[in-house]
């Protein structure tokens, strides 16, 4: 045991504590009060490395590794203790990794508290490969810490965590420049509670390679589920994403992996303990916004809430690399292998504001303002899509909705979509030239959607502002259903109803500015009744605004259960091609 007040050792080409081989030993370093704590400096050595069993904790506040070329932290095949490995900052500064973690049990975590502002848990700088790598470890905690990755070549994430157990908090992280992705996050047969990550921010500069149009980069966060592993629940919020040369934040399921829970469409409550949520987000500049994917049989429930999301901004004559794809892209691969197990694919798309209106492409420049494809050989989809706000998608459907076995194949795949109360107002034009007269959009559709390859497809559209999409080169209708023939045959395409034709019901329960409001591409769309889509994820009320007379500004009343509360004075590639959608071809 170390006990000391104050435990300080400094070196340079040394290791400054160095434990290894001590199988069944335990090693406590528990600075009494009244000193500094642990305190490691290491020029080109390991500040501390311990490895080869035993266990090892690290109390008290206060403590601190810095080295340059040296990894500040090397713990290997070695036990965290239940007392954990607690230290206010860890830095490095050239080293091949600033810290590392591999197989160290499931009795204690890492925790790094920092002081409660920016950078104050250290700086991981300039790391010859990866900045941070952890491999099956537990419940690391990291706040208050800057990771400025760019030394590394095109592979180097500035975090990589595998085979993860326990919760996952990230607070108040800044990650900048990592060659490949800011966070890789990929749990095989491993089981993880909670990934939480909040108040952070992940950024590739402007001027660098890992920019939109570079040649390095690819992902904000990458959270990968493979094998039979399950995520219980993750929650991204109060972040900033921007400058990804692909997407800003993906969580994909794979194999039979499962994140979140749902039956029979809706998010086993409470919805926030059973889904994967990106909520209150700002992605700016990135090629996709946010991405959430299932593969084989994988199943997954998720929310994206309330985000503001911004295309990268182009200039006059910009070319198709030069600016971003879907702002929100949800999509269940397709394949033999989706089958014949049945697995879900359940989410929530609301309250997101897209781009901003006059400032041409900052919805998307090539891409929809929200996709949600559902295909597989017996996926069942069930996704909302409300309130949502999509300016300036000058150059693709809007909203756009696909369902379809997409291996032309029988399967026993569903898709329902509930598309309501979402605004589309007209972009201010385009700096792109893709369909004819230079610098001009050509969106084809506000809402467009499809059921194909023996797919059933039912919808509910109602409450949608849409502005004339024929006042665009190329553009067709608001609002255009189509049922295909396959093959497979027997796709079926409805839309709840009170009655008669689907284009007289959806024209009275949208806003369409239309010259042509509504097309049903082989008149044989059909209208079912109120109810049998089914059950869909929930949708809060939208805020009703009043008036505070005392306080003289703004309320939002939050109508929730019946009561209203009040908030006074409240003043965003594996990457999916991006292929036109048109009467004679189909996306797969």
């Amino acid at each position: 045991n170390f006990n000391n007040p104050t435990i300080a050792i400094t070196m340079t080409s040394g290791n400054a504590i160095s434990l290894t081989n001590n199988s069944g030993g335990t090693m406590n370093f528990t600075p009494s009060a009244g000193g500094n704590g642990v305190d490691l400096t290491t020029t080109s050595g390991i500040g501390l490395n311990v490895t080869g069993g035993g266990t090892i904790n690290v109390t008290g506040t206060g403590n601190t590794i810095s080295s340059t070329t040296g990894t500040a932290l090397n713990v290997a095949n070695t036990t965290i203790g239940a007392s954990n490995l607690n230290f206010q900052s860890i830095s490095a500064n050239g080293a091949p990794n600033g810290i590392v973690l591999n197989t160290t049990g499931s009795s204690g975590s890492l925790i790094v508290t920092g002081t409660g502002s920016a950078n104050t848990g250290g700086t991981i700088q300039n790391s010859v490969t990866h900045g941070i790598v952890m491999t099956s470890t537990m419940s690391p905690t990291l706040s208050f810490m800057n990771i400025n990755d760019n030394a590394g070549v095109a592979t180097d994430d500035g975090m990589q965590l595998t085979n993860i157990t326990g919760t996952v908090t990230f607070t108040s992280l800044s990650i900048s420049g990592a060659p490949h992705n800011g966070i890789t996050f990929d749990n095989f047969d491993t089981n993880l509670t909670a990934f939480i990550m909040s108040n952070s921010s992940i950024a590739c500069p402007s001027g660098f390679t890992c920019q939109t149009g570079g040649t390095t980069g690819n992902d904000g966060v990458l959270i990968v589920m493979r094998g039979s592993s399950v995520l219980t629940n993750g929650l991204i919020s109060g972040s900033t994403f921007s400058g990804m040369r692909a997407v800003a934040v993906q969580v994909q399921a794979n194999d039979n992996a499962r994140i979140g829970l749902a039956s029979g469409g809706v998010i086993t409550a409470p919805e926030a303990s059973n889904s994967f949520t990106i909520q209150n987000n700002t992605f700016i500049g990135n090629g996709i916004g946010i991405d959430m994917d299932i593969s084989q049989v994988g199943s997954m429930a998720f929310q994206i809430l309330s985000n503001s999301i911004v295309a990268k901004l182009t200039s006059p004559g910009a070319i198709p690399n030069q600016t971003s794809s879907h702002a929100i892209n949800a999509f269940t691969a397709a394949g033999a292998s989706t089958g014949p197990a049945s697995h879900f694919f359940v989410g929530k798309i609301d309250g997101n504001t897209i781009g901003t209106q006059g400032v041409k492409d900052s919805g998307s420049g090539i891409g929809s303002g929200i996709r949600v494809v559902v295909q597989g050989q017996n996926t069942q989809g069930a996704v909302t899509v409300s309130n949502n706000t999509v300016r300036e998608v000058p150059n693709s459907t809007i909203l756009n909705f696909i369902g379809q076995n997409g291996n032309a194949t029988t399967g026993t795949n569903t898709a329902r979509f509930k598309i309501i109360g979402n605004t589309m107002p007209a972009p201010s034009g385009s700096n792109l030239s893709l369909c004819g007269p230079a610098n001009t959009p050509c969106a084809e559709f506000g809402i467009f959607v499809l059921a194909d390859e023996g797919t059933p497809v039912c919808n509910i559209i109602t409450g949608n502002s849409i502005y004339d999409l024929t006042t665009v080169s190329g553009g067709v209708a608001d609002i255009y259903l189509a049922e295909r023939a396959g093959p497979p045959a027997g796709a079926q395409l409805t839309v709840e109803g009170t009655g008669g034709s689907n284009s007289a019901y959806i024209i009275a329960n949208n806003t369409l500015a239309g010259a042509t409001k509504f097309i049903d591409e082989g008149a044989n769309t059909s209208q079912v009744g109120a109810g049998v889509c089914g059950s869909f994820p929930s949708i809060v009320a939208p805020p009703v605004i009043t008036t505070d007379r005392l306080n003289n500004g703004p309320v939002i009343e939050i109508q929730k259960s019946g009561k209203v509360f009040g908030l006074k004075n409240v003043i965003p590639i594996k990457k999916v091609e991006d292929t036109r959608i048109s009467k004679s071809s189909k996306k797969k």
